[in-house]
């Protein structure tokens, strides 16, 4: 019997999981350590799947991005569960000049310029060109538990409420115990673990303003940087925290709906909304931090704006390297 131990219980850790009850799970004995207390960023996120015209042969993280978006792809054609909708994402620019000289040299070289009304049938009020791409919106909360419900059929796991605060060989050192030794520990948890290696991660808050509403139609729009995106359960505002803290103050908040609010026909009253914060973490280059790390001592750290499509490219990579 295999003991493994998965601290974390986010995408990255639900995902590893998924990929662990497709091998032989009866011979698996998974120990998973999370902490209540811990707000986790998959649950606070925008989550959206798009390549937005990201190449391969350019660079390493480009081929990552491409390889883990169709990893994606791939899991979405066996998966049961709920909370994925496949829509579009439209690129547009908030004038002309920022459209000519930010969107339209990347974009074009992968996709041709769209106009029309199309646009204005989704309630966007603009009229010039714009880009057009494959898109997946997610509902964290419901494509989580919904992951889960799907791998606890055939894996069992103990969870354990814990922090991890310490690493001595293959033994854990938690909060309130400590626990192995195990076979096999894995670090899911957003950055990499200063405990184990000296290797820093950058936080980086990605904040958004979240209306509960019911939707006919899903889609994501990006202007210059900054999102709004209509799901079918919710609608919200986002863009990644000028201040780059855990909270995001009210004229922060204001000046995100004031950039897309003349674009978008519909009134969002703040009052109305929730405010979330999800704190990612990226590497040296924007690279991911997916592998050993030490001895039978793995990490899946630093997936940054692409975790919803990284996790599964990477939980694939460490289950096949635990060799069970």
């Amino acid at each position: 019997m295999m003991r493994i131990a998965i601290i974390g219980d986010g995408i990255a850790a639900r995902s590893l999981l998924y990929n662990l009850s497709l091998l032989k799970s009866e011979v698996i004995e998974v120990h998973q350590f999370s902490s209540s207390k811990i707000s986790s960023c998959s649950r606070n996120s925008t989550a959206v799947v798009a390549k937005r015209a990201t190449q391969k042969g350019i660079s390493e993280l480009g081929n990552l991005i491409v390889d883990a978006y169709n990893e994606f792809e791939s899991f979405l054609e066996n998966f049961s569960g709920a909370g994925v909708d496949t829509t579009s994402e439209y690129i547009i620019g908030k004038s002309l000049e920022s459209y000519q000289k930010k969107i339209k040299p990347r974009y074009a070289a992968v996709y041709e310029e769209e106009s029309g009304d199309e646009l204005i049938e989704l309630c966007i009020n603009h009229k010039q060109k714009f880009f057009k791409e494959k898109a997946y919106l997610i509902e964290p909360d419901i494509f989580l538990d919904s992951l889960k419900s799907i791998y606890e059929k055939k894996l069992s796991v103990k969870q354990v409420e814990d922090k991890i605060i310490g690493q001595d060989n293959l033994t854990l050192q938690g909060g309130k115990s400590t626990y192995g030794s195990f076979d096999n520990i894995i670090y899911c948890m957003g950055s990499i673990p200063q405990f184990v290696v000296e290797e820093k991660s950058q936080p980086v808050a990605g904040s958004f303003w979240q209306v509960n509403q019911e939707n006919e139609k899903s889609f994501s729009l990006n202007c210059d940087g900054h999102h709004f995106m209509q799901k079918k359960n919710c609608s919200l505002f986002g863009s990644t925290s000028n201040a780059n803290s855990v909270s995001m103050n009210q004229d922060e908040v204001e000046k995100i709906i004031s950039q897309l609010s003349p674009l978008v026909q519909q009134e969002y009253l703040i009052a109305e909304g929730e405010f979330k914060t999800g704190i990612r973490y990226k590497g040296k280059k924007r690279m991911p931090k997916i592998g050993e790390i030490g001895p039978n001592t793995f990490c899946i750290a630093n997936l940054y704006k692409n975790g919803w499509s990284l996790a599964f490219l990477a939980a694939k990579k460490i289950s096949r390297q635990l060799k069970v």
